[in-house]
């Protein structure tokens, strides 16, 4: 499971090692000595460093000044641009400046602002600050040729470029002002550093919990997205046929796997490796693939890769051939599949196979209820469907004829279709009737599947195993022919 993206980023930051070669780079040159600073222990400003000291000890110091580093006890740069101020820590910033009775403070000359605000008035031009990551601080003004005096600029200014009415210049104050800027900030990432790298050493210690805690997080996350989806939807089904009722179990199965709610009081699913699905019954003109041979091309990607952990959903098969073949071809994936053992959903309109379970014990015929509804005036007779699953396969005939009534097929038509249906199923039947030795050998076949899967499986005490035994004794004696008994298959 993922754990939470952002908690998950910033803990893979805390790994030793983990940074990018040019973000240890960065932190190697950020991470570099700063340079000592000699403060004066009177009235607190700067009266030195190791560069124009060079190293000294304290001893060597005058009596007056204190040594401190900005890594221990910093110094708070005196010239600090304003938007820098948030990120100095409280115990750093300086006080706060008198307002005026509009609200805004009055430009020091220490500033950047301020500096060019004097320039502006000694010069009598429209001076304005800009900043660009670049330059720094520096001087536009808008203005005409014509009104400068001798049509320049004073030498006070340099570094002077025009576009169109526009100058951008600078001075050698404002330079130094620039400078005393990156050095603070320099000093301020320095710090910010040095505190960062104390976190992380302390955060390092406890950072398995740190795991733990966003995995909890992401599953809450998951039920709660759930539950606020069931809640919401109370998932009302629009259950409409067998086609609807597959495709249920497919997601009830995703569903229940990935630990959500499923629409159902109570349900059981087995975990599936895989979910095949054969559902259709369109032709591929991108791959000159008929109906027929579409599915023939699923069915076998279906038994070329599934097992017994697979969840296989095949909705109809064989239908795009005649009725023999297709029996035959949907027999024989049947058989397939059950000797794989993997757990399948076989929709067919094919009655015959349903009398596979006499062979396969761990065969199960279901269907769903229909209910025959005369009309008002009591001459026609319509099918209504309760979209109810129940046991054993269907004792409706003619479903495809009564079926074809409720449409606008002419009524001659579907009075030939019943008396041609009824000549086939007559001779059908006379060819398939039951022997008291076939009967006999589909019990004994059926007594033995069942037996050979209780040693296999079976976890039963011995009593119970005794009371199971005694009645598939029962059933095979049952289901064994009673002589001079006439035996039609029904």
């Amino acid at each position: 499971m993922a754990l939470c993206p952002e908690l998950e980023r910033s803990l893979s930051l805390l790994q030793p090692g983990a940074g990018r070669a040019r973000q240890q780079q960065e932190r190697r040159a950020d991470a570099a000595p700063t340079p000592m600073v000699f403060m004066c222990a009177g009235c607190g400003r700067p009266v030195g460093d190791t560069r124009t000291w060079g190293s000294v000890s304290r001893t060597a110091v005058p009596s007056c000044c204190a040594v401190s580093t900005s890594a221990a006890t910093p110094v708070p740069p005196r010239s600090l641009p304003p938007c820098l101020l948030p990120c100095l820590p409280p115990q750093l910033r300086p006080p706060a400046s008198p307002r005026t009775r509009g609200g805004r403070a009055p430009s020091s000359p220490e500033s950047a602002d301020g500096m060019i605000t004097q320039l502006a008035e000694k010069y009598s031009l429209p001076m304005k600050t800009s900043f660009s990551s670049a330059r720094g601080f520096f001087i536009q003004m808008n203005a005409d040729c014509s009104t400068l005096p001798n049509g320049q600029l004073p030498s006070e200014f340099t570094k002077i470029t025009k576009m169109k009415n526009t100058y951008s210049f600078t001075s050698a104050d404002l330079i130094k002002m620039n400078e005393r800027c990156q050095e603070s900030l320099r000093e301020i990432y320095h710090m910010t550093y040095l505190i960062v790298c104390k976190l992380l050493n302390e955060i390092y210690e406890h950072i398995h919990c740190l795991y733990k805690l966003s995995d909890i997080v992401s599953m809450l996350d998951m039920l709660l997205s759930f539950a606020h989806a069931c809640t919401l939807s109370d998932y009302g089904p629009n259950m409409s046929g067998k086609s609807t009722y597959l495709k249920q179990i497919a997601l009830c199965q995703i569903m229940a796997q990935i630990g959500s709610y499923v629409p159902a009081e109570y349900c059981s699913f087995r975990i599936a490796e895989q979910i095949f699905t054969r559902i259709g019954m369109d032709d591929d003109i991108e791959t000159n693939a008929s109906t027929f041979m579409k599915e023939m091309k699923e069915i076998t990607y279906i038994i070329q890769n599934a097992n017994d952990k697979s969840l296989i959903i095949i909705d109809e098969l064989g239908r795009g051939t005649s009725a023999e073949e297709g029996i035959g071809i949907s027999y024989a994936a049947c058989e397939y599949l059950l000797n794989l053992k993997a757990f399948t959903l076989f929709a067919t309109h094919f009655l015959e196979l349903c009398h596979i379970d006499a062979l396969y014990p761990n065969v199960e015929n279901y269907h769903f209820e229909v209910q025959h509804v005369r009309s008002s005036a009591g001459n026609k007779e319509k099918i209504a469907y309760t979209y109810t699953l129940s046991k054993g396969y269907t004792e409706e005939k003619n479903y495809g004829l009564k079926a074809a009534e409720v449409s606008s097929l002419p009524s001659s038509i579907i009075l030939d279709a019943k008396e041609i249906t009824n000549h086939i199923a007559k001779q059908i039947l006379h060819r398939q009737k039951s022997t008291p030795e076939m009967m006999k050998q589909r019990a004994a076949y059926q007594l033995a599947m069942r037996l050979v899967q209780t040693a296999r499986n079976s976890r039963l005490d011995p009593d119970s195993l005794r009371v199971y035994l005694k009645a598939l004794k029962k059933k095979y004696e049952a289901s064994c022919p009673t002589p001079g008994k006439n035996y039609e298959q029904q």
